[in-house]
């Protein structure tokens, strides 16, 4: 009696003294888990790599896509590797946007790198050779001599500081034109440049020529760079001015390499 009266005397155990086990109702909604096994249900497993990640958006096609594929331009020419098929190239098309330069020519694109142009030049060149493409039949080779011939053409014009300019001009309404002649301020100027002509006239030895040309460089040197800040600022009338006195100064390097190749000094 003595050992069940002391048992009765231990408290009762309430339903508040131990916390309740989380049933199923009350378990966290684990997010991207899958499942624990027996063996490891101490830790989550990792996140799935199946499907259920959201697909990335196909990459944007810079130059558009081939027609007969669908597969992106892998330059401005459109030429595709994949499924051995080329296209016309516009006649139209931006000297700048073909060798992925800023098309109107923002940026700096007055500033080229030669060697960085010659570069694109020749890789792009290598793509649209007529050679490559005879065995596919005159139609493709016809398409990739025209694409080769506006390539050389659009070389040509950016590679040269003066027809450079003189292109930018066009594109942004201010053609710079072979009868554009100096205004009638620039009177010194003319002076300078009829001067300079009659020295090249005159000149008697290889010396006297590499003078003269040494001289000119650094005005045309100093035409350039003053292009280069106008076209940044966007003053296209004043640079208009600058590419028709570039124009003078080439043509004195013109003249200076015709008597240098007379073989009379």
């Amino acid at each position: 009696m003595l050992a069940l009266r002391r048992v009765s005397q231990r408290p009762a155990l309430s339903s508040r003294a131990l916390p309740l086990l989380p049933t199923a109702r009350h378990l966290p909604t684990l997010r991207h888990l899958s499942t624990p096994s027996a063996s490891a249900s101490a830790r989550p497993s990792p996140p799935p790599t199946s499907t259920s990640r959201p697909t990335p958006p196909p990459p944007q096609a810079a130059h558009g896509t081939f027609p007969t594929c669908r597969a992106p331009f892998p330059t401005a020419l459109p030429i595709c590797a994949s499924c051995g098929s080329i296209h016309p190239l516009p006649a139209s098309t931006n000297y700048f946007a073909l060798f992925d330069l800023p098309p109107r020519g923002e940026e700096g694109a007055f500033d080229l790198d030669p060697r960085e142009l010659r570069g694109r030049f020749l890789r792009l060149q290598r793509a649209c050779h007529p050679d490559a493409w005879g065995s596919k039949g005159e139609v493709e080779r016809q398409r990739a001599a025209d694409q080769s011939s506006l390539l050389n053409q659009a070389y040509k014009t950016l590679v040269s500081p003066l027809s450079r300019a003189q292109y930018l001009l066009s594109l942004n309404g201010h053609p710079s034109l072979e009868t554009d002649s100096l205004s009638e301020t620039s009177s010194s100027l003319l002076l300078e440049v009829l001067e300079t002509r009659e020295a090249l006239e005159g000149a008697a030895s290889l010396p006297e020529l590499e003078e003269i040309r040494a001289a000119n460089d650094l005005r045309a040197q100093e035409e350039v760079r003053l292009l280069s800040g106008l076209f940044a600022a966007g003053k296209w009338a004043e640079a208009k001015d600058a590419a028709v006195r570039l124009r003078y100064w080439q043509g004195i390097e013109d003249a200076v390499k015709e008597r240098m190749s007379e073989g009379d000094l």
